[in-house]
């Protein structure tokens, strides 16, 4: 599986594509960072790989391309799985392979602690499957996920701290699921900012969501996303700046706080959902965004078909709409007749 290839001036023996300046060539990934020292650099040529690399000290790998690297995501674990490991990762294309009738999901990092970089990297599916990018535990305040292109989706759990920016995560086909970001514990941390992908799914966490382009339907169900571009419930509540949505069948669902933006051509744009009217949190808004070409562009209460909410029963809508610029849509605002709306300095587009 395992090519010869050349880093630049550094020309691998032929013992092995895989080198470390001053230790010579390996056979494998896993075998460089089993002998790496900290602080050392793993050069990957280029070839074929497909192995579990265990990484549990400060290392960076990195491939000489994601072009000529590729990395055959093991059927019975990651291909990489840092655990406290202050590592670089890079230049690197993984490759899920998941049958059609297989229900087990991939997955091509698994990390757990550690400051980690992840950048330049590429990850797709040979069949319209679900599987993993990365899953996050753990990691430490400067930990980054930059510039990386994947069909596959990036998991964010206990203890995650993160940004998450310049990366485009979208389906690779329309009858497959929705590729994006999910937050899942309470204790996750993470900007979200300059992205392109499916959708964002906050369960609970803390986030910064600024500058993406959320958008795209997919036919292909999913564990982690369901039919919101973005969509916040349990007690969640980041601020939305900047973020255009669009071609969805809703945009933007939850109690949610959205500043600028624009939000355009879905069903729904803005779906302020059911929210206990006891709830002491300010109510949901939206200030300064263009709404056009939705057949409705704001709803307030309700909840979107497929979202788990635990319990609705005596909840209503409330929402402030502030200096929005409204045009082309169907319905410009749609309430429930217990909603309670707020409305000042809305124009046309």
């Amino acid at each position: 599986l395992v090519g010869i290839g050349i880093f630049g001036n550094l020309v691998p023996s032929e013992q092995g594509p895989v080198l470390i300046d001053g230790k010579g060539a390996f056979a494998t990934i896993g075998e460089a960072v089993a002998e790496a020292s900290e602080g050392d650099v793993v050069l990957v040529g280029p070839g074929t790989y497909e192995e579990t690399v265990e990484v549990t000290r400060a290392v960076e790998i990195r491939g000489d391309g994601s072009d000529v690297v590729e990395f055959l995501i093991p059927f019975d674990g990651p291909a990489f799985r840092l655990r406290d490991a202050d590592a670089t990762i890079s230049g690197i294309c993984f490759l899920s392979r998941t049958p059609a009738d297989d229900e087990a999901r991939r997955r091509a990092i698994d990390i757990d602690g550690g400051l980690v970089i992840l950048e330049d990297l590429v990850a797709r599916s040979d069949v319209p499957a679900s599987y993993e990018f990365v899953r996050l535990n753990a990691t430490e305040e400067g930990s980054v996920i930059r510039g990386n292109t994947s069909s596959g989706e990036i998991i964010a759990n206990r203890g995650a701290i993160a940004t998450i920016e310049d990366n485009v995560l979208l389906a690779e086909d329309p009858s497959g699921p929705p590729v994006g970001i999910a937050l899942r514990r309470a204790d996750v941390d993470l900007i979200i900012r300059g992205n392109e992908l499916n959708a964002i799914d906050i369960q609970t966490g803390i986030a910064e969501v600024s500058g993406n382009s959320i958008h795209g339907r997919t036919l292909g169900e999913s564990e982690a996303f369901g039919s919101c571009g973005i969509a916040l419930y349990g007690e969640s509540r980041p601020v939305m700046t900047g973020n255009q949505v669009w071609d969805k069948e809703y945009g933007i669902c939850g109690d949610v706080e959205v500043q600028g933006g624009e939000i355009y051509e879905n069903d729904v744009g803005i779906l302020f959902m059911d929210r206990d009217p006891e709830d002491p949190d300010p109510p949901s808004s939206v200030t300064g965004a263009v709404i056009r070409d939705n057949a409705v562009g704001v709803q307030i209460g309700g909840l979107p078909p497929g979202l788990f909410i635990t319990d609705g029963e005596g909840m209503s809508g409330e929402a402030v709409l502030m200096d929005n610029a409204f045009c082309g849509n169907g319905v410009d605002v749609q309430a429930e007749e217990d909603a309670n709306v707020v409305e000042d300095g809305s124009t046309e587009c």
